[in-house]
């Protein structure tokens, strides 16, 4: 049976001066409910469900001027998320393994992206 899966996505930014600069302290929380990585029935039984996952991202930074500096950390927690599962042979592959007759020999994931923690600086010209 097909049920209703949730998605949420929420930010929130705090503005504030800081020594004269202008200053922001953000997060955001995106989780995303085990889905389906395809339409048709079948092709979700070769490919599976994939699984639900979070991931928190933080920044903080000041501009002021043409210069601006930001510190921000994309998926704190490091999550293995999901976007999409495929095969490269779709739904109907052929090359099945003996011991799972009609799931593919090979099933791809593009994951979420992993943790990143890095500083943005730039001037405007």
């Amino acid at each position: 049976p097909i049920t209703p899966k949730v998605k949420v996505n929420a930010t929130a930014r705090y503005t504030f001066d800081l020594m004269g600069w202008n200053a922001h302290a953000q997060g955001a929380v995106i989780y995303q409910d085990r889905s389906f990585p395809a339409l048709k029935t079948s092709d979700v039984a070769a490919l599976g469900v994939m699984p639900s996952y979070t991931t928190v991202d933080l920044s903080a930074g000041a501009e002021k001027g043409t210069l601006s500096l930001e510190l921000f950390v994309k998926n704190l927690l490091d999550s293995n998320g999901q976007v999409t599962r495929y095969s490269p042979c779709g739904g109907d592959c052929t090359g099945t393994t003996p011991a799972n007759p009609g799931v593919p020999a090979a099933i791809y994931y593009v994951p979420v992206t992993p943790r990143m923690i890095g500083v943005k600086l730039s001037k405007k010209f």
